[in-house]
């Protein structure tokens, strides 16, 4: 009699337990989750939004178009996720890919000594030579850079501490 008291009792907190995790799972993936992507979606320039598994940890990937103000997009959807990475996917070439890559000298020299008005300037005068138009603009945390040219856009957001926030961008491809 009392072994089956605890068969009964065992099976009946393993089936609790379960119903439990199934339960969390489920308010997860609908509500918090799909919370991110409906109010991420809601701010101007997103195409779309997804969570996805980057090195084993979610993140939210943003797919952007036509973004005049990069910074204020990343402070909205900053204060949307907390602490969840960011990526973001742009409509970038392999001409601004070489752009940015010719800027990161400029970009990494500025951050590391703290000249950023130099720094402005070297970026603006190398994206001028490209033919490319620039935005650039920071805070205490990131430089926020924009490169266009025709239909293409560069969207970066680099950290101005060891640890970002945001994942490395890419392009070309959309969730």
């Amino acid at each position: 009699m009392t072994k089956q008291r605890i068969i009964v009792i065992g099976l009946t907190g393993i089936f609790v337990f379960g119903l439990l995790i199934g339960g969390q799972f489920i308010y997860k993936k609908n509500w918090v989750e799909g919370d991110y992507i409906r109010q991420s979606q809601s701010i101007a320039g997103v195409e779309a939004a997804q969570l996805v598994t980057v090195n084993g940890a979610k993140a939210l990937q943003v797919s952007l178009h036509d973004i005049s103000d990069l910074r204020g997009v990343c402070l909205q959807l900053e204060n949307l996720t907390g602490d969840l990475p960011i990526q973001l996917l742009d409509h970038r070439n392999d001409y601004l890919n070489q752009t940015l890559q010719d800027m990161q000298f400029a970009l990494q020299e500025g951050i590391a000594q703290g000249n950023f008005t130099e720094m402005a300037a070297a970026i603006y005068q190398m994206g001028a030579d490209a033919n490319v138009a620039v935005g650039l603009t920071m805070d205490q945390q990131s430089l926020y850079l924009t490169l266009e040219r025709d239909e293409a856009q560069l969207l970066e957001v680099i950290s101005r501490n060891e640890a970002g926030k945001y994942l490395l961008s890419q392009g070309g491809v959309r969730p």
